[in-house]
C-alpha cells in the first residue's frame, strides 16, 4: 500500500517538473498574475466606483404549496 502511495506521488512529481521544466506551468502563472495586475489597475483608476447594491424585494408565503417567492409574482405551483 505504502508502494503504491510513493509511486503515485513519485508520478505526479515527475509530471509537475517536466512540465515546469518545458514552461507550461509558468506562463498560466504569469497570465494570472498579468490579469491581477490589470484588474488592480482598473480598481486605482475608480476608486469611488463601487457595484450598485442589490435589490432586495420582500419574500411571500404561497398559500396553496408554502412555498417562498417575490412579492407580485405568481408561485411555481400556479404556472402548472
Amino acid at each position: 500500500m505504502i508502494l503504491k502511495v510513493l509511486l503515485t506521488a513519485g508520478v505526479i512529481a515527475l509530471v509537475w517538473f517536466v512540465a515546469r521544466s518545458r514552461g507550461r506551468i509558468d506562463p498560466i502563472k504569469a497570465a494570472r498574475d498579468a490579469a491581477r495586475a490589470v484588474s488592480e489597475a482598473q480598481a486605482a483608476r475608480n476608486p469611488s466606483r463601487s457595484p450598485p447594491p442589490a435589490k432586495i424585494e420582500d419574500l411571500v408565503k404561497c398559500p396553496k404549496c408554502g412555498a417562498y417567492g417575490p412579492q407580485g409574482r405568481p408561485c411555481g405551483c400556479e404556472k402548472a
